[in-house]
């Protein structure tokens, strides 16, 4: 009689991100992640004020500028700064002269779509969802707001050393949250450079699964993979030794399995109980893993 042996029949590599709503990456945050001289993604500005502005709330926001070149020398390049945070790029509005200010403020303003709930933790709990960013600034900070709530976080410089490192623990709601940071200008260049804060979102493991949030691709699902996401593993079958089966990857890239093989798919007829697993890489660059 043979004797029966039990492995995955079905293997699907789920590629990208693929959840609903996930808290954010805050390396996908920074200002300016685009081409400079074009429309910022995710940051808009605010009109300028002369005298201390109104709450945040309420008021009518203008796309921002992705402008790296109001002062020359002077501000921090953002290409100095670490991996992976070091895709932002100074902003300033879109309007007028673009790098020189009205002496005032001006708000920046990032909006953000938060999950009820991730892994478990409530967004609405104080401390389950916090954000780290470092901010470089001509020519200051001089608070940042969320959800029209001041934070009383102010300070701040344009050169390399004097960046404002921020917590924002909330308070947040599910779904629309605004973050606005107050610029005052007293003349001249100004703009806003926000990143994540690289060592403290390092630090900061929100699942729980030993990958920090800077660097998780699944930051609401524990998982063991390299990437922080759980191995996908669909459907059990037993086959007789000297049978075999075939396990299939979905997803658009390439595919290297543990076997060597190359293809979508591999045919295996295992002798014994036997492991497989499957990496795959998109043509961003973006991969993903798993394992029977």
């Amino acid at each position: 009689m043979k004797k029966n042996l039990l492995i995955t029949a079905l293997l699907v590599v789920l590629v990208g991100n693929v959840q609903s709503q996930i808290f954010p990456n805050p390396a996908t945050l920074s200002t300016g992640q685009g081409a400079p001289g074009t429309i910022d993604p995710l940051w808009i500005v605010s009109p300028w004020y002369a005298s201390s502005p109104p709450n945040p709330m309420g008021l009518t926001y203008i796309t921002a500028l992705i402008n790296n070149n109001c002062a020359p020398g002077s501000w921090v390049n953002p290409a100095s700064l670490p991996p992976p945070v070091n895709n932002g790029n100074w902003i300033t509005g879109s309007d007028g002269a673009q790098c020189t200010g009205i002496v005032g403020y001006r708000y920046f303003r990032l909006t953000l779509n938060l999950p009820a709930d991730c892994n478990g933790n409530s967004v609405a709990t104080p401390g389950n969802y916090v954000l780290y960013f470092s901010g470089y600034v001509d020519n200051g900070i001089s608070d940042v707001f969320i959800n029209g709530n001041s934070t009383g976080i102010s300070g701040g410089g344009f050169s390399a050393g004097t960046q404002l490192n921020m917590t924002l623990g909330g308070p947040w709601v599910p779904g629309i949250n605004y973050v606005d940071v107050l610029v005052y200008n007293g003349g001249g260049p100004y703009g806003l450079l926000l990143v994540a804060n690289s060592t403290a979102s390092s630090a900061a493991d929100g699942d729980h699964d030993g990958t920090s949030d800077i660097n998780d691709q699944c930051p609401c699902q524990a998982g063991s993979m390299t990437n922080g996401c759980p191995a996908a593993i669909v459907g059990d079958t037993i086959i007789c030794k000297g049978g075999y089966t075939t396990l299939t990857s979905t997803g658009s890239g390439t595919y290297l399995w543990n076997t060597g093989s190359t293809n979508v798919s591999i045919t295996v007829n295992p002798a014994s109980t036997a492991h497989y697993s499957v990496k795959v890489t998109t043509s961003t660059g973006f991969i993903d893993s798993t394992a029977v």
